[in-house]
């Protein structure tokens, strides 16, 4: 039987792999245009070359591989509505 990591590898997808080793050695530039072309939107500007790199990569990942399921994407946006409605105070 194989482990979670050795399944998780074998459906890996060389293309995608690949891609993703370059990422931390991208120029910030090459970032931006990637960033442009995965969320057909500007890279907000607070967005370093950590965080485009990150987004990035998750977004490379989620059309390569699948995202949340429903049902996880329907608790997190109850989640969000929950905290919308109830914020916290300062201590």
């Amino acid at each position: 039987m194989m482990s979670d990591l050795q399944h998780l590898n074998a459906a890996a997808d060389p293309a995608v792999e690949a891609e993703l080793t370059r990422l931390p050695s991208t120029p910030i530039a090459d970032l931006r245009k990637r960033y442009r072309e995965l969320f057909r939107t500007e890279p907000p500007k607070a967005f370093g070359p950590d965080l485009l790199r990150r987004s990035i990569a998750q977004q490379i990942q989620e059309k390569a591989y699948g995202g949340l399921a429903p049902s996880t994407r329907r608790l997190l946006g109850q989640l969000v509505k929950a905290a919308i409605a109830k914020p916290t105070r300062p201590a």
